[in-house]
Protein backbone atom coordinates (compact mmCIF):
# COMPACT_ATOMS: atom_id res chain seq x y z
CA UNK A 1 0.00 0.00 0.00
CA UNK A 2 1.17 3.28 -0.99
CA UNK A 3 1.13 5.72 1.77
CA UNK A 4 0.35 9.37 1.49
CA UNK A 5 3.38 11.70 0.24
CA UNK A 6 3.95 13.95 3.15
CA UNK A 7 3.99 17.34 2.71
CA UNK A 8 6.78 19.13 3.06
CA UNK A 9 6.99 22.33 5.67
CA UNK A 10 8.54 25.25 4.27
CA UNK A 11 11.41 26.81 5.53
CA UNK A 12 11.53 29.50 8.19
CA UNK A 13 12.33 32.67 6.78
CA UNK A 14 15.82 34.38 8.53
CA UNK A 15 13.46 37.27 9.90
CA UNK A 16 11.74 34.79 11.98
CA UNK A 17 14.62 32.96 12.90
CA UNK A 18 16.62 36.12 14.40
CA UNK A 19 13.56 37.42 15.62
CA UNK A 20 12.78 34.32 17.40
CA UNK A 21 16.26 33.61 18.51
CA UNK A 22 16.72 37.19 19.66
CA UNK A 23 13.93 36.80 21.59
CA UNK A 24 14.62 33.67 23.21
CA UNK A 25 18.03 34.99 24.59
CA UNK A 26 16.83 38.45 25.58
CA UNK A 27 13.84 36.34 27.73
CA UNK A 28 16.03 33.66 28.88
CA UNK A 29 18.23 36.15 30.35
CA UNK A 30 16.39 38.61 32.42
CA UNK A 31 13.97 35.10 33.91
CA UNK A 32 17.99 34.17 35.07
CA UNK A 33 18.80 37.87 35.69
CA UNK A 34 15.07 37.89 37.95
CA UNK A 35 15.62 34.60 39.46
CA UNK A 36 18.75 35.11 40.55
CA UNK A 37 17.99 38.79 42.16
CA UNK A 38 15.01 37.01 44.13
CA UNK A 39 16.53 34.43 45.70
CA UNK A 40 19.38 36.63 46.55
CA UNK A 41 17.10 38.79 48.10
CA UNK A 42 15.03 36.09 49.93
CA UNK A 43 17.71 35.31 51.34
CA UNK A 44 19.21 38.24 52.42
CA UNK A 45 15.57 39.46 53.63
CA UNK A 46 15.87 35.77 55.57
CA UNK A 47 18.46 37.54 57.41
CA UNK A 48 17.47 40.42 58.12
CA UNK A 49 14.30 38.56 59.03
CA UNK A 50 15.77 36.54 61.66
CA UNK A 51 17.97 39.14 63.26
CA UNK A 52 14.82 41.31 63.73
CA UNK A 53 13.11 38.28 65.66
CA UNK A 54 15.81 37.39 67.47
CA UNK A 55 15.84 41.32 68.53
CA UNK A 56 11.95 41.34 69.18
CA UNK A 57 12.37 37.91 71.75
CA UNK A 58 14.78 39.79 73.43
CA UNK A 59 12.90 42.84 73.73
CA UNK A 60 9.98 41.11 75.00
CA UNK A 61 11.72 39.21 77.27
CA UNK A 62 12.29 42.31 79.25
CA UNK A 63 8.93 44.07 78.31
CA UNK A 64 6.48 40.93 79.84
CA UNK A 65 9.18 40.64 82.94
CA UNK A 66 6.70 42.28 85.28
CA UNK A 67 3.09 40.55 83.99
CA UNK A 68 4.87 37.24 84.72
CA UNK A 69 6.53 38.10 88.13
CA UNK A 70 2.63 39.36 88.71
CA UNK A 71 0.66 36.70 86.86
CA UNK A 72 -0.83 39.83 84.96
CA UNK A 73 -1.92 38.23 81.97
CA UNK A 74 -3.71 41.07 80.17
CA UNK A 75 -1.15 43.08 81.07
CA UNK A 76 0.82 41.30 78.81
CA UNK A 77 -1.24 40.83 76.22
CA UNK A 78 -1.54 44.48 75.68
CA UNK A 79 2.11 44.31 75.60
CA UNK A 80 2.32 41.93 73.21
CA UNK A 81 -0.45 43.62 71.18
CA UNK A 82 1.75 46.61 70.65
CA UNK A 83 5.02 45.11 70.29
CA UNK A 84 3.83 42.12 67.51
CA UNK A 85 1.06 44.87 65.74
CA UNK A 86 3.46 44.69 62.44
CA UNK A 87 3.34 41.38 60.13
CA UNK A 88 7.03 40.58 60.77
CA UNK A 89 5.73 38.45 63.47
CA UNK A 90 3.89 35.20 63.18
CA UNK A 91 3.16 34.08 66.99
CA UNK A 92 4.24 34.85 70.55
CA UNK A 93 4.67 32.07 73.29
CA UNK A 94 5.37 33.44 77.09
CA UNK A 95 6.12 29.95 79.48
CA UNK A 96 6.17 30.27 83.18
CA UNK A 97 9.13 28.69 85.02
CA UNK A 98 7.52 25.48 85.37
CA UNK A 99 6.97 25.49 81.68
CA UNK A 100 3.59 26.07 81.41
CA UNK A 101 2.38 28.14 78.79
CA UNK A 102 1.54 31.80 80.79
CA UNK A 103 0.43 33.37 77.19
CA UNK A 104 -0.33 32.51 73.46
CA UNK A 105 -0.74 35.35 70.74
CA UNK A 106 -1.09 34.78 67.12
CA UNK A 107 -1.46 36.40 64.01
CA UNK A 108 -5.17 36.24 62.51
CA UNK A 109 -5.08 34.72 59.53
CA UNK A 110 -7.63 31.88 57.47
CA UNK A 111 -4.79 29.01 57.79
CA UNK A 112 -2.45 29.72 60.56
CA UNK A 113 -0.44 26.65 60.65
CA UNK A 114 0.12 25.08 57.09
CA UNK A 115 1.47 27.11 54.68
CA UNK A 116 2.68 29.97 56.90
CA UNK A 117 4.86 27.76 58.66
CA UNK A 118 5.85 25.50 55.71
CA UNK A 119 7.54 28.19 54.07
CA UNK A 120 8.99 29.51 57.14
CA UNK A 121 10.39 26.27 57.27
CA UNK A 122 11.56 26.13 54.05
CA UNK A 123 13.15 29.46 54.38
CA UNK A 124 14.88 28.53 58.01
CA UNK A 125 12.72 30.93 59.96
CA UNK A 126 13.29 28.90 63.32
CA UNK A 127 10.95 30.45 66.19
CA UNK A 128 13.34 32.35 68.62
CA UNK A 129 13.58 31.97 72.47
CA UNK A 130 14.86 34.30 75.12
CA UNK A 131 14.89 33.63 78.86
CA UNK A 132 13.07 35.73 81.17
CA UNK A 133 15.41 36.50 84.11
CA UNK A 134 14.38 38.48 87.05
CA UNK A 135 16.59 39.30 90.29
CA UNK A 136 18.95 36.44 88.26
CA UNK A 137 16.41 33.85 88.50
CA UNK A 138 14.86 32.74 85.38
CA UNK A 139 11.38 32.80 85.96
CA UNK A 140 9.76 32.02 82.27
CA UNK A 141 10.73 31.56 78.54
CA UNK A 142 9.30 33.87 75.58
CA UNK A 143 9.29 32.05 72.18
CA UNK A 144 8.69 34.49 68.86
CA UNK A 145 8.36 33.42 65.22
CA UNK A 146 8.80 35.47 62.41
CA UNK A 147 6.40 36.36 59.85
CA UNK A 148 5.97 36.71 55.93
CA UNK A 149 4.75 39.68 55.63
CA UNK A 150 8.17 41.47 53.98
CA UNK A 151 8.97 38.23 52.54
CA UNK A 152 5.22 38.20 51.01
CA UNK A 153 5.46 41.62 49.60
CA UNK A 154 9.20 41.69 48.83
CA UNK A 155 8.09 38.49 46.41
CA UNK A 156 4.93 39.87 44.88
CA UNK A 157 7.06 43.03 44.18
CA UNK A 158 9.30 41.47 42.55
CA UNK A 159 7.10 39.06 40.33
CA UNK A 160 5.71 42.26 39.85
CA UNK A 161 8.92 43.92 38.38
CA UNK A 162 9.96 40.96 36.89
CA UNK A 163 6.33 40.73 34.59
CA UNK A 164 6.91 44.05 34.03
CA UNK A 165 10.89 43.88 32.74
CA UNK A 166 9.62 41.00 30.50
CA UNK A 167 7.10 43.05 28.63
CA UNK A 168 9.46 45.88 27.59
CA UNK A 169 11.87 42.90 26.91
CA UNK A 170 9.31 41.75 24.38
CA UNK A 171 8.96 45.42 22.73
CA UNK A 172 12.51 46.38 22.90
CA UNK A 173 12.87 42.60 21.44
CA UNK A 174 10.70 43.55 18.50
CA UNK A 175 11.78 46.78 17.70
CA UNK A 176 15.82 45.54 18.06
CA UNK A 177 14.41 42.64 15.42
CA UNK A 178 12.99 45.20 12.95
CA UNK A 179 16.17 47.00 12.81
CA UNK A 180 18.27 43.63 12.90
CA UNK A 181 15.60 42.51 9.58
CA UNK A 182 16.40 45.72 8.13
CA UNK A 183 20.66 45.23 8.72
CA UNK A 184 20.31 41.27 7.60
CA UNK A 185 16.83 40.11 6.20
CA UNK A 186 16.09 43.22 3.74
CA UNK A 187 19.83 43.44 2.40
CA UNK A 188 19.06 38.93 1.76
CA UNK A 189 15.47 39.94 0.19
CA UNK A 190 17.28 42.62 -1.84
CA UNK A 191 19.38 39.41 -3.62
CA UNK A 192 16.69 37.38 -3.67
CA UNK A 193 14.81 39.65 -5.91
CA UNK A 194 17.37 41.00 -8.36
CA UNK A 195 18.30 37.39 -8.95
CA UNK A 196 14.98 36.80 -9.81
CA UNK A 197 15.02 39.82 -11.91
CA UNK A 198 18.75 39.00 -13.58
CA UNK A 199 16.38 34.87 -14.18
CA UNK A 200 13.63 35.77 -15.50
CA UNK A 201 13.85 39.14 -17.12
CA UNK A 202 17.73 39.39 -18.13
CA UNK A 203 17.72 42.62 -16.07
CA UNK A 204 21.85 42.70 -15.70
CA UNK A 205 22.18 45.72 -14.96
CA UNK A 206 20.73 45.70 -11.25
CA UNK A 207 23.24 45.96 -8.54
CA UNK A 208 22.84 45.64 -5.13
CA UNK A 209 23.64 48.58 -3.00
CA UNK A 210 26.03 47.48 -0.40
CA UNK A 211 23.66 47.95 3.30
CA UNK A 212 26.61 48.83 5.95
CA UNK A 213 27.50 45.45 7.35
CA UNK A 214 30.88 44.27 6.58
CA UNK A 215 30.17 40.81 5.78
CA UNK A 216 27.12 41.76 3.55
CA UNK A 217 28.56 44.87 2.39
CA UNK A 218 31.65 42.37 0.81
CA UNK A 219 28.99 39.74 -0.54
CA UNK A 220 27.28 42.58 -2.24
CA UNK A 221 30.33 43.66 -3.90
CA UNK A 222 31.02 40.11 -5.22
CA UNK A 223 27.34 39.74 -6.50
CA UNK A 224 27.96 42.57 -8.53
CA UNK A 225 30.86 41.74 -9.79
CA UNK A 226 29.41 38.75 -10.85
CA UNK A 227 26.67 40.10 -12.56
CA UNK A 228 29.59 42.81 -14.55
CA UNK A 229 31.02 39.76 -15.60
CA UNK A 230 27.10 38.02 -16.25
CA UNK A 231 26.42 41.73 -18.51
CA UNK A 232 30.06 41.65 -20.27
CA UNK A 233 29.68 37.84 -21.42
CA UNK A 234 26.06 38.56 -22.45
CA UNK A 235 26.90 41.48 -24.82
CA UNK A 236 29.96 39.37 -26.05
CA UNK A 237 27.29 36.33 -26.86
CA UNK A 238 25.31 38.81 -28.19
CA UNK A 239 27.70 40.67 -30.49
CA UNK A 240 28.89 37.22 -31.72
CA UNK A 241 25.15 35.81 -32.44
CA UNK A 242 24.67 39.06 -34.24
CA UNK A 243 28.11 38.78 -36.45
CA UNK A 244 26.99 35.00 -36.44
CA UNK A 245 23.07 35.54 -38.12
CA UNK A 246 24.98 38.06 -40.51
CA UNK A 247 27.39 35.80 -41.58
CA UNK A 248 24.40 33.17 -42.02
CA UNK A 249 22.82 35.07 -44.49
CA UNK A 250 25.38 37.60 -46.02
CA UNK A 251 28.51 37.07 -48.40
CA UNK A 252 31.60 37.13 -46.81
CA UNK A 253 33.36 38.70 -50.28
CA UNK A 254 31.30 41.18 -50.61
CA UNK A 255 29.00 42.39 -47.72
CA UNK A 256 25.45 41.45 -49.95
CA UNK A 257 22.54 39.23 -49.08
CA UNK A 258 23.02 35.45 -50.15
CA UNK A 259 20.88 32.90 -52.24
CA UNK A 260 19.15 32.54 -49.01
CA UNK A 261 18.54 35.82 -48.11
CA UNK A 262 17.55 36.56 -51.37
CA UNK A 263 14.69 33.93 -51.43
CA UNK A 264 12.97 35.61 -48.25
CA UNK A 265 13.60 38.84 -49.57
CA UNK A 266 11.48 38.49 -53.06
CA UNK A 267 8.82 36.22 -51.13
CA UNK A 268 8.21 38.52 -48.64
CA UNK A 269 8.12 41.28 -51.63
CA UNK A 270 6.00 39.36 -53.82
CA UNK A 271 3.10 39.14 -50.69
CA UNK A 272 3.35 42.82 -50.11
CA UNK A 273 2.78 43.67 -53.60
CA UNK A 274 0.00 40.65 -53.89
CA UNK A 275 -1.31 42.44 -51.28
CA UNK A 276 -1.11 46.23 -51.69
CA UNK A 277 -0.54 46.38 -55.22
CA UNK A 278 2.33 47.25 -57.73
CA UNK A 279 4.93 45.18 -59.44
CA UNK A 280 8.04 43.59 -58.79
CA UNK A 281 10.86 43.50 -60.59
CA UNK A 282 13.77 41.06 -60.22
CA UNK A 283 17.15 41.65 -61.92
CA UNK A 284 19.65 38.94 -62.80
CA UNK A 285 23.08 39.58 -63.85
CA UNK A 286 25.95 38.30 -65.10
CA UNK A 287 29.67 38.80 -65.27
CA UNK A 288 30.64 38.51 -69.12
CA UNK A 289 34.53 38.00 -68.99
CA UNK A 290 35.39 36.79 -65.58
CA UNK A 291 36.29 33.45 -65.90
CA UNK A 292 39.27 34.76 -68.39
CA UNK A 293 39.83 37.54 -65.93
CA UNK A 294 39.89 35.13 -62.90
CA UNK A 295 42.04 32.44 -65.17
CA UNK A 296 44.67 35.55 -66.75
CA UNK A 297 45.04 37.73 -63.51
CA UNK A 298 44.11 35.42 -60.31
CA UNK A 299 41.92 34.66 -58.12
CA UNK A 300 42.84 38.06 -55.91
CA UNK A 301 41.94 40.24 -58.99
CA UNK A 302 38.91 37.85 -59.34
CA UNK A 303 37.68 38.51 -55.94
CA UNK A 304 38.43 42.80 -56.64
CA UNK A 305 36.33 42.26 -60.09
CA UNK A 306 33.28 40.98 -57.66
CA UNK A 307 33.29 43.70 -55.55
CA UNK A 308 32.85 46.47 -58.11
CA UNK A 309 30.30 44.43 -59.45
CA UNK A 310 28.46 44.75 -56.18
CA UNK A 311 29.51 48.28 -55.53
CA UNK A 312 27.81 48.99 -58.95
CA UNK A 313 24.63 47.30 -57.90
CA UNK A 314 24.37 48.76 -55.07
CA UNK A 315 25.13 52.80 -56.38
CA UNK A 316 22.02 51.73 -58.39
CA UNK A 317 19.78 49.77 -56.74
CA UNK A 318 16.81 51.95 -54.73
CA UNK A 319 17.90 50.20 -51.23
CA UNK A 320 21.58 48.55 -51.27
CA UNK A 321 19.92 45.89 -48.92
CA UNK A 322 17.78 44.65 -51.96
CA UNK A 323 21.23 43.56 -53.97
CA UNK A 324 22.32 39.80 -52.93
CA UNK A 325 25.09 37.75 -55.18
CA UNK A 326 23.80 34.24 -55.61
CA UNK A 327 27.22 32.65 -56.24
CA UNK A 328 30.42 32.96 -58.43
CA UNK A 329 29.73 35.67 -60.64
CA UNK A 330 25.82 35.59 -60.58
CA UNK A 331 23.98 38.39 -58.87
CA UNK A 332 20.24 39.82 -57.85
CA UNK A 333 18.42 42.76 -57.27
CA UNK A 334 14.80 43.28 -56.18
CA UNK A 335 12.95 46.27 -56.89
CA UNK A 336 9.52 47.41 -56.15
CA UNK A 337 7.87 49.49 -58.69
CA UNK A 338 4.15 50.56 -59.91
CA UNK A 339 6.00 51.33 -63.50
CA UNK A 340 8.05 48.15 -63.95
CA UNK A 341 8.80 49.08 -67.85
CA UNK A 342 10.03 52.32 -67.13
CA UNK A 343 12.23 51.24 -63.79
CA UNK A 344 13.68 48.55 -66.29
CA UNK A 345 14.46 50.57 -69.02
CA UNK A 346 16.23 52.84 -66.38
CA UNK A 347 18.25 50.19 -64.34
CA UNK A 348 19.55 48.12 -67.33
CA UNK A 349 21.08 50.97 -69.00
CA UNK A 350 22.66 52.38 -65.34
CA UNK A 351 24.03 48.60 -64.99
CA UNK A 352 25.28 47.76 -68.45
CA UNK A 353 26.62 51.41 -69.01
CA UNK A 354 28.67 51.65 -65.15
CA UNK A 355 30.08 48.47 -66.45
CA UNK A 356 30.90 48.87 -70.06
CA UNK A 357 33.93 50.86 -69.75
CA UNK A 358 37.73 49.49 -68.62
CA UNK A 359 37.71 49.44 -64.96
CA UNK A 360 40.82 50.11 -62.70
CA UNK A 361 41.28 47.10 -59.91
CA UNK A 362 44.41 48.06 -58.99
CA UNK A 363 47.52 49.90 -60.74
CA UNK A 364 48.51 46.87 -62.85
CA UNK A 365 45.15 45.82 -64.12
CA UNK A 366 42.45 47.94 -66.27
CA UNK A 367 40.01 45.21 -67.18
CA UNK A 368 36.61 45.29 -69.46
CA UNK A 369 34.17 43.12 -67.09
CA UNK A 370 30.76 44.20 -69.10
CA UNK A 371 27.43 42.32 -67.55
CA UNK A 372 24.47 40.85 -68.57
CA UNK A 373 21.63 41.71 -67.41
CA UNK A 374 17.80 39.63 -67.56
CA UNK A 375 14.77 40.71 -65.69
CA UNK A 376 11.33 39.31 -64.72
CA UNK A 377 8.39 41.20 -63.24
CA UNK A 378 5.78 40.02 -60.88
CA UNK A 379 3.16 39.33 -61.47
CA UNK A 380 3.42 39.18 -65.27
CA UNK A 381 5.97 37.29 -65.62
CA UNK A 382 5.07 34.89 -63.24
CA UNK A 383 4.00 34.20 -59.84
CA UNK A 384 6.28 32.62 -58.14
CA UNK A 385 10.02 32.82 -57.14
CA UNK A 386 10.88 30.17 -59.16
CA UNK A 387 9.04 31.41 -62.00
CA UNK A 388 10.13 34.71 -62.17
CA UNK A 389 14.00 33.55 -61.30
CA UNK A 390 13.31 30.95 -64.44
CA UNK A 391 12.22 34.02 -66.67
CA UNK A 392 15.09 36.65 -65.53
CA UNK A 393 17.56 33.81 -66.22
CA UNK A 394 16.71 33.17 -69.87
CA UNK A 395 16.92 36.58 -70.88
CA UNK A 396 20.39 37.45 -69.02
CA UNK A 397 21.59 34.91 -71.25
CA UNK A 398 19.62 35.81 -74.56
CA UNK A 399 21.21 39.20 -74.20
CA UNK A 400 24.82 37.59 -73.10
CA UNK A 401 24.38 35.27 -76.53
CA UNK A 402 23.15 38.79 -78.31
CA UNK A 403 19.34 37.77 -78.75
CA UNK A 404 18.54 41.08 -77.08
CA UNK A 405 19.86 44.29 -77.23
CA UNK A 406 22.01 45.73 -74.88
Amino acid sequence: MIGRPVRKQPAPALRELLARGHLQLVLLAVILASFSLLISGLFALRAYAQQNVALLAQTLSYTVEPALVFDDREAARQMLGRLASNDNIAWVEIRDGAGQTFLRWHREVADPSDLGAVTAQWLGLAPVERQIVFRGKVIGTVRVAGGLGAIYRYTLASLVIASACLGITVIATRLLARRLEEAVAAPLDRIVEIADDVIHRRHLSRRLEPPGIAEIDHFAKDFNLLLTEFERWQETLSTENAELSRRVDRDPLTGLGNRGRFEKYLTAAISKVATNGGQVVVFYCDCNSFKQINDTHGHDIGDLTLCHVADTLRSVAQDPDSVFRLGGDEFAMVCETSNAAALVARTRGALIGATSAPVTVTQEARLHIGISVGHAIFPDDGQTLQQLMRVADSRMYRQKRGEIAS
